[in-house]
């Protein structure tokens, strides 16, 4: 019965929001953390003394957590904590790619690595290592962005390329995600994440997390070819 007190916070995502946020990857209002430090309080008391009145003070902080990060709230979340998050992300990211020198554009570690500084070895983990850092990043702004009860016009929604990159048509013709050449061969080479994210940077591409109108209006500068804009 206790894990049905942190039922809807974990379907919202709301649990995996907190979780991020513990580990380091964003930011989240401090209310919202004592919110669901007191619902996680609460759910473990239950556990052991199943009163009726643990529960209904547990349905009252899963209403402030749900106002907390849905609606308006979910797109204050994604400019004030997962932006933020995101733009020091890349920063660490570009100095890593500066130290690694050579080798950032190395899809796999190598013999000659050994031979380098431990400052060298150690820039290209973290560019391996990349990923997770992103892949959090970019699923508690999936998970607001799906709280935020907005729609995006663009096609493509959560999955398109204008939710990453807001400037593809500067791009062009150097890069077109919308061309069948640019799915069959990437100008990157090898479908590496550090190498993808690499040559985006050191091209001009502006990585974002875009609120749904942002998205939008992205997706229409960024298409000029379009018909009904």
């Amino acid at each position: 019965m206790a894990h049905t007190l942190m039922t809807e916070a974990n379907q919202r995502g709301i649990s995996s929001l907190v979780q991020a946020a513990r580990a380091g990857w964003h930011t989240l209002p401090e209310t919202v953390l004592d919110d669901f430090a007191t619902l996680e309080d609460l759910a473990a008391q239950y556990a052991t003394d199943p009163d009726p009145e643990t529960a209904t003070q547990a349905a009252a902080i899963t209403t402030q957590l749900r106002t907390a990060v849905t609606g308006g709230k979910a797109d204050d979340l994604i400019t004030g904590h997962i932006r933020p998050a995101l733009a020091e992300f890349l920063t660490d990211f570009q100095a890593d790619a500066a130290a690694a020198g050579q080798y950032a554009t190395t899809a796999t570690p190598t013999l000659p690595m050994l031979e380098v500084p431990d400052e060298q070895q150690q820039a290209y983990v973290r560019l391996a290592e990349s990923p997770t850092r992103w892949t959090s990043i970019r699923t508690s702004w999936r998970i607001l962005r799906g709280l935020s009860l907005s729609a995006t016009r663009d096609p493509a929604g959560l999955d398109s390329v204008h939710a990453e990159v807001a400037n593809t048509l500067a791009l062009r013709p150097v890069w077109d995600p919308n061309s069948p050449a640019a799915r069959l061969a990437s100008p990157w080479g090898e479908g590496v994440f550090h190498l993808r994210l690499k040559w985006l940077l050191d091209n001009g591409a502006q990585i974002w997390a875009p609120t749904a109108t942002e998205q939008t209006l992205s997706w229409r500068d960024n298409n000029p070819e379009l018909a009904i804009r």
